[in-house]
């Protein structure tokens, strides 16, 4: 899975943390690049939870299902 964390003016978000979890256990971590991107490699389908906190900034939580 990969993507961009952005802001609300859809600025690149650095150093943000995104978190992929199956109930508590953390199936891949990282933290975002200067462009905001972030790549989390994971073998784990199903129900996950993603979450993306970053300082200055609300914490994102998106449950994802397989095929998302």
């Amino acid at each position: 899975m990969n993507g961009i964390v952005l802001d609300s003016q859809r600025t690149p978000v650095a150093n943000a943390e995104v978190l992929l979890k199956s109930g508590s256990l953390v199936l891949a971590q990282m933290t975002t690049g200067e462009d905001g991107s972030f790549t989390l490699v994971s073998d784990r389908t199903g129900s996950r939870t993603l979450i993306v906190s970053a300082r200055g900034f609300n914490t994102l939580t998106r449950q994802l299902t397989e095929g998302n």
